[in-house]
């Protein structure tokens, strides 16, 4: 299945797929995941296996990143 056919079927991306859609490691992925609710913006495949893949929605994602950052206070 390719990422086309993925993207018109299910909004759900695995961890690989997602971070070459926003050109980004999957490690920056994982960093960003104490920010982001499991359920809405990613689950497990198989939930009560810890190591299983995780799967990402896309558009949430997309939502997610394209939030500005708060800028920090300069003295």
């Amino acid at each position: 299945m390719t990422t086309v056919a993925i993207q018109t079927i299910s909004p759900w991306y695995t961890t690989e797929e997602i971070a070459h859609y926003f050109k980004m490691a999957s490690r920056t992925l994982n960093r960003h995941m104490n920010n982001l609710k499991y359920g809405h913006h990613y689950f497990r495949k198989n939930v009560r296996n810890p190591r299983s893949p995780i799967l990402w929605h896309v558009d949430r994602m997309e939502d997610y990143f394209s939030k500005p950052v708060a800028v920090r206070n300069r003295r």
